[in-house]
């Protein structure tokens, strides 16, 4: 009986520092640790968001060697969006630009998995339209041909900024007229 008391006393203890803990309100800087899609940003604020954190560098090994790539964002125009990829690969620096009209991507369907020593944030596009168009950059300055794709990956290596990165990216295309797949 003794045993039990104590164990409905323990039980009874958990529950109400659980309840507590439950309720309370941290002291967090609500400006650091937001994304434009918890504070309801405008489409300006967000994009001024992401082209501020979303010049990144992410290095990882692929068949024994070291891959370097860097994105940043170029410019806004409505939302339509320009970014830049500079990859180091084989010894070589390849430049892409890619472009996309955010009405054209999935707010639901933006993805953060861990591959590797790094993120992989994904925008994939609606019903598999593709949307995001590609070309290659020459080192004289000619631009190459132009792709499409449906998807498209961002690595970063920053775990705490992966998923604030997938928000504001789901935050301005809803903003931009996007919309999920129906089922």
């Amino acid at each position: 009986m003794k045993n039990t008391t104590a164990a409905i006393g323990f039980l009874v203890v958990a529950l109400m520092a659980t309840s507590v803990m439950v309720g309370q309100k941290t002291n967090k800087d609500p400006h650091r640790d937001s994304s434009p899609k918890e504070n309801n940003a405008s489409l300006e604020e967000t994009f001024d968001w992401l082209k501020a954190r979303l010049s990144v560098t992410a290095e990882f090994w692929t068949d024994n060697e070291l891959r370097r790539i860097s994105y940043r964002m170029i410019r806004m125009n409505g939302c339509n969006l320009t970014w830049r990829l500079e990859s180091y690969v084989d010894r070589k620096f390849l430049t892409y630009e890619y472009t996309a009209s955010l009405g054209d991507l999935d707010p639901s369907n933006v993805t953060v998995e861990k591959d590797r020593e790094n993120w992989k944030l994904t925008l994939n596009t609606y019903n598999k339209k593709l949307a995001i168009k590609s070309h290659r950059i020459e080192e004289s300055g000619a631009v190459g041909d132009e792709f499409g794709f449906y998807d498209f990956p961002f690595y970063i290596n920053d775990e705490k900024l992966a998923p604030r990165i997938a928000n504001a990216f789901s935050r301005a295309i809803k903003l931009c007229g996007g919309k999920k797949e129906p089922f």
